[in-house]
């Protein structure tokens, strides 16, 4: 089965977050379960373009690239290079997955694979959450009504990571299947926890408004009354030009709370951050999945999430906390957490046994499957990997 990845930027493009190392690591590990996938993408890299040949075909990690220019450069993605190739080839297709909204490589390929007829799969990657849809709400709402919701409700069906993410897409879209398939993460054959910083929390993602550093920064001001030594280390790239807000935030508090910004971080260097870890932190006001998680629970590390998020078997499972957006109920948490070593054990535990759920094979299975469905004309089945589906276990909204 030939499957083309339509998607606006792609690896090595860090910048734009978790979606970018996802969706390579999903084409890696469909291509290894037998499905002929092939991506399409643009050079996009923020205000730059990424060092990579847009002449050719590129071999990343035994995955077929097309990387077309991008002109203008702006987050938009308007690519005419690429816009001509998926209407010269979208037919050879048996089916077409379209990542991101609100992007010219989503527009392009939606359409295209309607006037052709070839099914199409779009992952909205969290474009549907609340918070996201009114986050530059006076642009996205226009195109929404104009573009975006005829190009979701022509799809064979729409792809989630969460039930969190599926309930949103519903209320959006209600008529088209849903393919709840969660990210996936790679298992470390051996421990990586040797080493922790029990004073050490760790932020890994975009620094972005919807982040939740209005929460983070002062719950662990808070917490620096109870521990002094206790550091924040931020890891990701600066997203929408948060970082200063962040500063003046950290500034503020009293006591200011110790904080190292590293900036990305990936490979190695980001195993053994998050395994090196006391807790790792997601404030998020919002999150259709939220990578970090599986990655931290992969090796061993507990997590606190924010109930805005679809982590609630952090607490089910004993792998972390589930907590409200309150700074005070963050605080206490950490400090028992950093400061109890027989429950942060149990936890690490936990964390490493949620974590085997979420193997890339059995989640590639689950899009594999996906992809036969709408080739042969069938609904998508709405649940992810096996009976009762491991995908569910990430939960839905309040």
């Amino acid at each position: 089965m030939r499957v083309l990845h339509v998607v606006p930027s792609f690896w090595p493009a860090v910048r734009y977050g978790g979606p970018v190392r996802t969706v390579l690591e999903l084409c890696v590990h469909l291509r290894r379960a037998g499905v002929d996938v092939r991506v399409a993408t643009t050079d996009a890299d923020g205000d730059g373009d990424l060092a990579v040949p847009t002449d050719r075909w590129v071999d990343v990690q035994g995955v077929p690239v097309r990387y077309f220019r991008r002109r203008p450069r702006t987050r938009f993605t308007v690519s005419p290079e690429l816009a001509r190739y998926v209407a010269r080839e979208a037919g050879s297709f048996d089916v077409l997955h379209i990542t991101s909204l609100f992007s010219f490589p989503s527009l392009v390929a939606a359409r295209v694979a309607a006037w052709k007829q070839v099914p199409y799969i779009v992952s909205p990657r969290g474009s549907l959450m609340p918070a996201a849809r009114h986050f530059r709400g006076w642009k996205k709402v226009p195109y929404w009504w104009a573009i975006e919701r005829r190009n979701l409700t022509r799809a064979a069906a729409i792809h989630a990571t969460s039930r969190a993410e599926a309930d949103a897409i519903r209320e959006m879209v209600p008529s088209v299947p849903i393919l709840l398939a969660p990210n996936g993460v790679s298992l470390p054959e051996e421990d990586r926890r040797v080493s922790v910083n029990t004073h050490r929390l760790v932020f890994l993602g975009r620094i972005h408004p919807l982040k939740g550093f209005d929460l983070l920064v002062p719950a662990v001001s808070r917490l620096a009354q109870r521990m002094p030594d206790v550091e924040l280390v931020i890891a990701g790239p600066d997203d929408e030009n948060h970082r200063p807000a962040v500063e003046q935030l950290i500034r503020a508090q009293v006591p200011q709370p110790r904080v190292t910004w590293i900036g990305p971080v990936e490979g190695t260097r980001k195993t053994e951050l998050l395994a090196g870890a006391g807790v790792v932190v997601l404030p998020s006001k919002t999150e259709n999945f939220g990578q970090v998680v599986v990655e931290a629970l992969a090796v061993g590390t507990p997590v606190v999430a924010s109930d805005r998020t679809p982590w609630e078997v952090l607490e089910k499972a004993g792998a972390g906390r589930w907590l409200p957006r309150d700074a005070e109920a963050w605080s206490r948490a950490l400090a028992e957490i950093l400061t109890d070593a027989a429950l942060r054990q149990q936890m690490s535990a936990a964390a490493r046994q949620l974590a085997r759920r979420f193997s890339w094979p059995a989640v590639a299975a689950v899009v594999a499957k996906g992809y036969e469905d709408v080739r042969a004309g069938r609904r998508v089945e709405s649940e992810g990997p096996g009976s009762g589906s491991d995908a569910a276990q990430v939960g839905s909204r309040r």
